[in-house]
């Protein structure tokens, strides 16, 4: 039997998605409130590695749910302990912990090594108990095995009901760390933190002291940066219960693997799972009689690593980390096929403006300017002109808009930092045709 010694209570850690409309004065029972950094992530899995390792796309390499099996033979769910080798709970079970692990978006991810114990329901699992596919439960979907049979006989149609169920089952457990991720509901604000604090209650009773949760408020993310804000909304962290957080300022969610840790007194400690192997290339392929055909093709594993290229460049450039964008970010400047990214061609005339100046900008865009479509080489070239004598924000707008949401606040931003977007300017924020009219990026 694992016994875990700790000063203080339990943990639960879930991440929910904002519900709309809510405010911080809805979250009657939370004690303290935290508003986090909001910066794009390339989707729920992206965000989910971030959180668990404490480090950014550039070194955990998720980008998308699935990745390239080392043996080119089909795709596999991500594994981000294979860059980083280890995560928030592998940190823990290794150093003694309980650990309960319900609906993560890394379900493959299996237990780590150590004197703890990692208790987990698969997002698989839920699925199946949710009917979504027609009841099937995968192999490995749950550990231990016995939770399955107690699961089923109270999964609910609803798949957030489902989830609320697991977390009661590992919850009586008796966890040190309670780890969560919640589907979309339709209840309220309230009606969820009631449902929380009832698995906060039952996990203080099977732990004979008590939890304090935190729940981390995120908003939906897109399934790439290109199609978000940067800046948007911003994540907030509820606490319920006495533990006090080691919080200053406003924090990222990178900080979370790092909090929890401190709060479980794990931090610092070397992690005990041994990341997964690399494999050999061809030649192994070739050895074991794998044919060219059954293989993945080196077109679909260059497309892999061009979108996740182009996806690690727009993060680092959204945190500010501007000399290693740009690496990653040529990098992604056109595709296997030959065809070029006019995302990837906006971000960077945005950063080679502000880092090497508009003749270098300019260059890039003329190397490219016959490969993209006229209407967004031209809105680029306009804004690349110091003397504004071309830009005109009714004609460029529409053509700069293809470049979706990312690439169009990146623009406006370094037009705001020029001055370019004060009243009576070329680009009036005022102007109702203007690009000021939906909201004026910070700088």
């Amino acid at each position: 039997m694992t016994i875990s010694h700790r000063k203080h209570g339990p943990l639960i850690f879930l991440v929910a998605p904002v519900l709309p409309g809510s405010t911080l004065e809805e979250a009657d029972l939370a004690r303290e409130a935290y508003r986090f950094a909001g910066l794009p992530h390339s989707g729920q899995a992206s965000l989910a590695a971030t959180i668990a390792t404490g480090v950014w796309p550039e070194s955990h390499g998720v980008v998308s749910r699935l990745q390239p099996h080392p043996d080119r033979l089909g795709y596999e769910i991500v594994r981000p302990d294979r860059a980083t080798g280890g995560t928030t709970w592998s940190q823990a079970v290794g150093s003694g912990r309980i650990v309960g692990l319900c609906n993560w978006p890394h379900e493959s991810m299996l237990a780590a090594e150590g004197d703890g114990r990692l208790d987990r329901i698969g997002m698989a699992a839920i699925a199946g108990l949710s009917g979504e596919v027609g009841g099937v439960l995968p192999p490995d979907s749950f550990a231990p095995s016995s939770m399955s049979v107690v699961l089923r006989e109270s999964a609910r149609p609803q798949q957030s009901d489902t989830v609320f169920a697991g977390l009661e089952l590992l919850a009586d457990r008796g966890p040190d760390l309670l780890m969560g991720w919640l589907p979309e509901s339709s209840a309220g604000t309230t009606e969820r933190l009631e449902g929380i604090e009832g698995i906060r209650a039952r996990l203080s009773d099977a732990a004979s002291r008590e939890a304090t949760v935190l729940i981390l408020e995120q908003p939906a993310v897109a399934d790439s940066i290109f199609q978000q804000c940067r800046g948007g909304p911003s994540p907030r962290l509820l606490v319920i219960g006495p533990q006090t957080l080691p919080i200053s300022g406003r924090p990222r969610v990178d900080s979370l693997h790092g909090i929890l840790g401190a709060l479980l007194e794990t931090e610092g400690a070397a992690p005990r799972v041994e990341p997964i192997p690399r494999v050999a290339g061809e030649g192994r392929l070739d050895g074991a009689g794998v044919s060219v055909q059954t293989r993945l093709s080196s077109f679909d594993l260059k497309q892999f690593e061009h979108t996740r290229s182009r996806e690690i460049g727009a993060s680092l450039m959204a945190r500010g980390r501007h000399a290693e964008a740009e690496a990653w970010l040529v990098g992604s400047l056109q595709t296997q096929h030959g065809v070029i990214d006019a995302p990837v061609v906006g971000v960077l005339v945005a950063l080679l403006r502000r880092r090497q100046g508009v003749d270098a900008a300019t260059r890039l865009l003329a190397s490219v300017q016959g490969r993209i479509p006229e209407a967004i080489a031209d809105g680029l070239f306009a804004f690349l002109d110091a003397r504004l004598v071309d830009l005109d924000a009714s004609g460029h707008l529409p053509g700069l808009s293809r470049l979706g949401p990312f690439v169009m606040q990146t623009l406006l931003i370094d037009l705001h930092r020029r001055g370019l977007l004060k009243k009576g300017g070329p680009w009036n924020s005022n102007s109702p045709d203007g690009p000021g009219s939906s909201s004026t990026p910070e700088a």
